[in-house]
């Protein structure tokens, strides 16, 4: 019984990092802190953006600067729509407490 149970355990996690692969991404890349525009935002929203994650930082500009929806990024980046979402608000919400951080820094 307990061999079942470790075969099962080992099936179950080899089925999860195979999954994991299927829908990693390319993120390499932080579109929103590459693009033309960088130089006019503010310096404290430049900190603030580098302070998110590369996903965090892609859907953010995959939704604010080319206007997509969040099931239109998710098609997009070939990611479940929920993965999609959860990163949107955690970008949304670190996003805030980093500019609040920082106007209270200057105050």
């Amino acid at each position: 019984m307990t061999r079942s149970r470790a075969i099962d355990r080992l099936r179950r996690s080899q089925r999860s990092q195979a999954s994991l692969g299927k829908w990693q991404v390319d993120l390499t890349a932080s579109p929103l802190l590459d693009c033309p525009y960088r130089e006019d935002l503010n310096p404290v929203v430049q900190q603030a953006l580098a302070e998110l994650s590369p996903e965090q930082r892609q859907v953010l500009d995959l939704a604010y600067r080319e206007g997509l929806t969040q099931m239109e990024i998710a098609d997009r980046l070939r990611v479940p729509l929920g993965t999609i979402k959860s990163w949107s608000r955690r970008g949304l919400i670190k996003l805030r407490e980093s500019l609040q951080r920082n106007s209270q820094e200057d105050s």
